[in-house]
C-alpha cells in the first residue's frame, strides 16, 4: 500500500511539475513585453514621420502623375498596415473595425487612384468605410449607436426620395449616403471626444474628410458651374492636403491611450 500511495503521489508530482511548466512557457515574459512595446513605439513614430514626409512630397514638390499616384497611395497603405498593426496588438472591437474600415478605404483608393476614374465603385466602397468608421465609434461610446442610427437612416431616406424624384444618376444616390454618413461620424467624434479626450483626432480628421470631399464635388462639377481652370487645379491639388492628413488622424485616434495601457501591461 505504501509502494502504491508513493507511486500515486509521485505521478501527481510530476503532472503539476509539467503543468507549471506548460504555463511558464506559454506566459509572456516581461521582456518579450517590454520589446512588443519597443516594436509598437517605433512603428507609430515610424508611421507619423513617413506620412509627413510623403504629405511634403503631395504639397510641395512637383510631382510627374505617376509619381504623385505612387505617393499617395503608399500612404494609404501605410495606413492600412497600421491599423492591421493595432489590430494584432489589442485583438478588440475597435480595432477589428478600425482595420475593416481602412481595407474599405484602400479598396476605394485603388478604384479612384490607381485606375482612375472609377468614381461610383469607388464611393460604394467608401460607404462600407464609413460605416465600419462608425461602429468603431460605438465601440467607444455605445450610448450614441441608436440616435446616430436613427438619424442616418432618416436622412439617407430622404436623400434618395429627393434622387429618385429628381432623377438624379447612381453616383448621386451613393454620394448622398456616403455624405450623410460622414458628416455623421464627424458628429458622434465631438460626442465621443467630450467624454473621451483622447479621441479628438477624430474631429479634425473627419472635419478634413469633409473638405477633402467638398474639393473633389466642386472639381468635379467645375465646367458645369463655369469655375476658373486655375481655381480648379488648386482644388485639384487640395484634395490630398486635406485627404492624407485625415486620414493619419483617424487612424492615431486613441492610440495614446493603448499604448499607456499596453505600456502598463
Amino acid at each position: 500500500m505504501t509502494v502504491e500511495t508513493e507511486t500515486v503521489e509521485n505521478k501527481d508530482e510530476t503532472v503539476e511539475n509539467k503543468e507549471k511548466m506548460d504555463e511558464t512557457a506559454h506566459r509572456p515574459t516581461a521582456g518579450n513585453g517590454k520589446w512588443k512595446q519597443v516594436f509598437y513605439c517605433t512603428w507609430m513614430l515610424f508611421y507619423v514621420v513617413m506620412e509627413a514626409i510623403l504629405f511634403f512630397h503631395i504639397a510641395c514638390a512637383d510631382l510627374s502623375y505617376s509619381a504623385s499616384v505612387l505617393i499617395t497611395y503608399s500612404a494609404m497603405v501605410l495606413c492600412f498596415l497600421t491599423s492591421a498593426l493595432m489590430l494584432a496588438k489589442h485583438r478588440d472591437t475597435e480595432s477589428v473595425f478600425r482595420f475593416i474600415a481602412f481595407v474599405f478605404t484602400l479598396g476605394a483608393d485603388f478604384f479612384l487612384v490607381i485606375l482612375g476614374g472609377y468614381y461610383e465603385i469607388a464611393v460604394t466602397i467608401f460607404i462600407g468605410a464609413q460605416v465600419f468608421h462608425f461602429l468603431r465609434i460605438w465601440t467607444v461610446n455605445r450610448k450614441i449607436f441608436l440616435p446616430s442610427l436613427i438619424h442616418r437612416l432618416a436622412l439617407i431616406a430622404g436623400a434618395v426620395v429627393a434622387c429618385i424624384v429628381l432623377k438624379m444618376d447612381y453616383l448621386i444616390y451613393v454620394g448622398a449616403i456616403y455624405g450623410v454618413n460622414l458628416i455623421f461620424n464627424l458628429i458622434d467624434g465631438i460626442c465621443v471626444t467630450v467624454k473621451t479626450p483622447l479621441y479628438w483626432p477624430l474631429i479634425p480628421g473627419f472635419f478634413l474628410f469633409i473638405l477633402c470631399d467638398i474639393c473633389v464635388a466642386a472639381n468635379g462639377v467645375g465646367g458645369l458651374l463655369g469655375i476658373p481652370y486655375s481655381l480648379q487645379v488648386l482644388l485639384s491639388s487640395l484634395i490630398w492636403i486635406f485627404y492624407l492628413p485625415s486620414q493619419v488622424l483617424i487612424m492615431l485616434a486613441g492610440c495614446s491611450k493603448r499604448a499607456a495601457k499596453g505600456s502598463m501591461e
